[in-house]
């Protein structure tokens, strides 16, 4: 009995320090959180709650590259289109012509290449490998068309020059209607060279 009554005060101590132990540490846990949040600054905030959303900057780039497709230069091309086989494009007389790439719709003009990109577009077309025969019929697309450039000779006649690729096809387009197969390298420097004028329209667009 003696030795129960020594224990009693002793277990009554320890839990009195198991729960202040507890606190403290509970204590430690929520300083430390608050001294995480106190490091935030009011700049921070202000930027958190001026920051656009997504949808916001994405409607503010719409507008902006809508305002600028439309102060681009018309298409008003009015020449008569020269037809052209895949075979016979490559002897095509070239020389003091102009190409314009298109947009999807072919109304406007998102850039004329410079004569250094004339040539080497026309040392593309007139060095690839295409098919002398016809592919076959193309797919429909809606909303848009198969002439991403427009080539106006000296005569004033016009060839349009498109790609398509899917899967192991690869067709260099002319005229918006006629498919031929062609090497994929050629019509990845046509592609390429279409990109970069898309993206630079892009990026004027931002600047403004």
């Amino acid at each position: 009995m003696k030795i129960i009554k020594n224990i009693i005060p002793f277990c009554a101590i320890l839990f009195a320090v198991v729960p202040c132990s507890c606190s403290v540490s509970e204590n430690t846990v929520l300083s430390e959180a608050t001294s995480e949040q106190q490091t935030i600054s009011p700049f921070q905030i202000i930027l958190a709650e001026t920051a656009p959303s997504e949808e916001e900057a994405a409607q503010s780039r719409g507008k902006k590259e809508s305002e600028l497709y439309h102060s681009l230069e018309n298409n008003d091309a009015t020449g008569e289109i020269k037809q052209v086989s895949g075979e016979n494009l490559k002897l095509i007389d070239f020389t003091d012509c102009s190409i314009a790439a298109l947009d999807n719709y072919g109304v406007k003009i998102y850039e004329r290449l410079s004569d250094e990109k004339t040539k080497e577009f026309i040392d593309c077309i007139t060095d690839a490998e295409i098919s002398p025969e016809e592919y076959g019929e193309l797919p429909k697309f809606v909303g848009g068309t198969l002439r991403e450039f427009q080539i106006v000779l000296n005569t004033s006649e016009i060839i349009y020059i498109g790609t398509w690729e899917f899967e192991d096809t690869h067709l260099i387009i002319i005229n918006g209607e006629h498919g031929y197969t062609c090497d994929k390298e050629s019509l990845y420097q046509i592609r390429e060279c279409y990109q970069e004028i898309y993206k630079r329209f892009v990026e004027k667009a931002w600047q403004q």
